[in-house]
């Protein structure tokens, strides 16, 4: 990959930032402001690469209302989705769901009403999961909030 002007490895969220931080995008924030955005590290990027700002960097410029989760909650400390390792089969839904449980319960804890992660297994299987602990939360990605808030003009 030693064509590429930006050392690899990289991750899209590098990129995104990069963009950003060069003006490169024009954002309008105000077009979240309907959302009060948390965010879920997924374990197997945060703990495993200490991957932590970038996705961060990225909310907080598209959108007004950002709010983490309890410290014991995120960044090392994160707590796992429940789909861990891509197990997403329904044969094993229930582990699913109750592996998910404290995720679901840190993130009622902020009020949350949009639950941003940049995983896409995370993405799968957090809608299920706060579904199922009844938390009015909708889980999305944290380039669907970028996408939202772009300006194309």
């Amino acid at each position: 990959m030693d064509f590429l002007e930006i050392p690899y490895p990289l991750h899209i969220c590098d990129l995104t930032w990069d963009l950003i931080q060069r003006r490169a995008l024009k954002i309008d924030k105000a077009v979240n402001d309907s959302l009060l955005v948390t965010y879920h590290d997924p374990c197997n990027i945060a703990r495993a690469a200490g991957y932590f700002k970038p996705p961060r960097n990225i909310i907080r410029a598209t959108c007004n209302n950002f709010i983490e989760m309890h410290p014991d909650t995120i960044l090392e400390k994160t707590y796992c989705c429940g789909g861990g390792g891509g197990l997403l089969a329904d044969e094993i839904m229930e582990i699913r769901l109750a592996g998910g449980k404290p995720r679901a319960e840190a993130c009622r804890a902020t009020g949350a009403n949009y639950l941003a992660t940049i995983c896409a297994i995370c993405k799968a299987n957090l809608p299920e999961v706060m579904k199922r602990h009844q938390v009015n939360c909708e889980v999305g990605g944290v380039h669907d909030l970028l996408a939202r808030a772009l300006i194309l003009k």
